[in-house]
């Protein structure tokens, strides 16, 4: 009789790592994305912030060039003691600081210079110190330069003085846009735990409610651009508005054409378990789309 014996079988091979080619390589294209959207946004608000404070000094100019216009014939009177102890009380408020109606530009600058020499305003007076209206010679009917420079500090631009006139940034459809992508990330993270765990049923319902979302955005935006009133060609701030957001845009659809093409490989099979890091890397760029979106949403419509 022959002795049987057994021989002790070693371990499975280990499965051999797979390169991360889909994560690496989508990164990649993440990180340029994400220098691109911030060279526009850079480029968008330092334009926005330019002409806002040119639109500030504008507006300043006109109200100041208003007061000058509104006392050049005004000549205040007083009793003959008080001319004598305030030479300027003869003066209109053009003449006493030394400018013309029409020169709004000069008239800033003369008020500044007024203002250095005759003092801030007392708060709670509204007017500067006795001795300062003294030294001035400035008479109770005239309006000291602290007065008018604070009158000037507090001048309301038309709309958000960066927007011509006419243009609205609603923020309805921007906010609901938000919404759209926020479900997006669930659904997105969703079909990529199904894939992971082969339920295929769950990643095909996710891959296409994650696509159906998108493509929600998309009209969304579509929506948002009929609204605004934007015309390229006619105003600048169309041009930087429209540069951005439909960068952003064309990001999504990039996105999605991504996601379709996963959805392909899910249905031959070639999607599940641990193939499904080109999944992941999809994922993982649609996460990135939606970051930049919230980005653009504050700066552009919320911030306006």
């Amino acid at each position: 009789m022959v002795a049987s014996f057994t021989v002790p079988a070693l371990p499975p091979a280990p499965e051999p790592a797979r390169p991360r080619v889909h994560t690496v390589g989508t990164a990649l294209v993440a990180a340029a994305c994400c220098l691109l959207f911030a060279a526009l946004l850079g480029t968008y608000t330092s334009e926005r912030n330019a002409h806002i404070a040119n639109a500030t000094v504008e507006a300043q100019a006109a109200t100041c060039n208003g007061y000058l216009e509104a006392t050049a014939s005004t000549v205040y009177t007083v009793s003959a003691a008080e001319a004598d102890r305030f030479p300027s009380a003869r003066q209109s408020l053009a003449d006493r600081l030394g400018v013309v109606p029409g020169d709004g530009a000069g008239c800033l600058a003369a008020v500044e210079a007024a203002v250095i020499a005759e003092g801030p305003c007392d708060p709670a007076t509204d007017r500067p110190t006795y001795d300062a209206e003294r030294s001035y010679n400035l008479v109770d009917a005239e309006i000291p330069a602290c007065t008018i420079a604070a009158d000037l500090a507090a001048v309301d631009l038309p709309g958000s003085g960066w927007l011509p006139a006419g243009v609205t940034l609603p923020l309805t459809p921007g906010g609901m846009a938000a919404f759209t992508l926020v479900l997006s990330l669930g659904t997105a993270v969703w079909a990529a735990w199904a894939a992971r765990n082969r339920i295929n049923s769950q990643t095909y319902g996710a891959l296409g409610l994650t696509m159906l979302l998108g493509i929600a955005y998309v009209n969304q935006i579509i929506s948002l651009y009929r609204q605004m009133g934007l015309v390229i060609g006619e105003q600048y701030q169309a041009v930087l508005i429209y540069g951005v957001t439909g960068a952003h845009l064309m990001m999504t659809v990039a996105g999605l054409i991504y996601f379709a093409f996963m959805t392909l490989r899910a249905l031959g099979g070639q999607m599940t378990g641990r193939d499904s890091e080109a999944l992941n890397a999809a994922a993982m760029f649609w996460f990135v789309t939606v970051g930049i979106y919230f980005v653009i949403w504050i700066t552009v419509f919320v911030l306006k």
